[in-house]
């Protein structure tokens, strides 16, 4: 991919803002989808994932009837299964793990992200692009906590980041090319269809109906979890399409993409009491000086 303009400050710190926001609401996604799995199975609940946000979406396609381009299915196909991999392999990873470390593992994506993009497009890695993605990678390493004992869950949240980097690099190509609501849109469409699939396959629709039997409160709580899940899911799908539409490589802004491994940890001692360990703040401070490195630009675009 070659002769681009390059891009300007202004609009570098917009996108990087718009890609924190991003990880707020990837951060709030982990959290509801580990409740989540505390009352159903792997299954159900990433179907909820996916079939929740596709509602709200479907909803908002209506309202502002924004076209949806069929010429590019294997886009809106290829996104979708990257992203229903992803999520399953999320979903188990919180299952098994702490809400950080699945965020965490979820975030690898930034790791396979340049390579990705290199292999699918063609896409240049710049040596300084490619230090932040190291540093930051190693300060993921260092949460990990390389003492202990390698947990199976552990490579299965790897292959969730490698999944993920996949959808990011379909994202952009997207962005360029479409609005964010419609492509979307298409993605949780196609999404719900594979997790039904999977529900009906390997899981037990009658899982819904026990917890609708329990009673209103455990209703309420569903209902709740699922409309947090459209929110938050929404909101990270669109302002991550929004920032890459502001860039050439979706890898520079991966860095800032980490900045939901902080948000992580932050609910995981909120909420559930897990203070990070000493090694997982040595870890952030090699994540943050990836991103230090990352945000330098030595060369703005004129009139910047």
């Amino acid at each position: 991919m070659t002769g681009q303009a390059p891009i300007s400050n202004r609009a570098f710190a917009i996108a990087i803002g718009l890609m924190v926001a991003s990880a707020v609401c990837v951060a709030a996604v982990g959290l509801f989808g580990k409740e989540m799995t505390q009352s159903l199975d792997l299954t159900a609940a990433v179907f909820l994932r996916f079939f929740a946000p596709f509602l709200v979406l479907a909803g908002l396609m209506i309202v502002y009837r924004q076209p949806l381009k069929w010429a590019s299915w294997r886009h809106h196909a290829f996104r979708a299964g990257f992203a229903f991999g992803a999520q399953l392999c999320f979903f188990y990873t919180l299952g098994k793990g702490s809400l950080l470390i699945a965020t965490l593992l979820f975030t690898t994506s930034g790791l396979f992200l340049p390579f990705v993009t290199r292999l699918a497009f063609g896409t240049e890695i710049k040596p300084r692009t490619l230090l932040a993605v190291i540093i930051s990678f190693a300060g993921v390493a260092v949460i990990l906590d390389p003492t202990s004992q390698l947990q199976p869950f552990v490579l299965v949240g790897l292959l969730a980041g490698l999944f993920n980097a996949g959808s990011q690099a379909v994202q952009h190509r997207q962005s360029k090319m479409d609005a964010a609501l419609p492509v979307t849109f298409a993605m949780f469409g196609i999404g719900s269809v594979l997790s039904a699939l999977l529900v009906s396959v390997a899981g037990d629709w009658a899982v819904f109906g026990s917890v609708m039997g329990t009673g209103g409160h455990a209703i309420v709580i569903l209902v709740l979890t699922a409309a947090a899940f459209a929110v938050f899911t929404i909101g990270n799908q669109w302002l991550r399409s929004i920032a890459f539409s502001y860039v050439n490589k979706p890898a520079s802004l991966t860095p800032f993409y980490y900045s939901s491994i902080v948000f992580a940890a932050a609910l995981d001692w909120i909420v559930y009491g897990q203070a990070p360990a000493l090694h997982a703040y040595i870890g952030l401070v090699f994540v943050i000086a990836g991103t230090v490195i990352m945000s330098r630009r030595s060369q703005p675009a004129p009139g910047a």
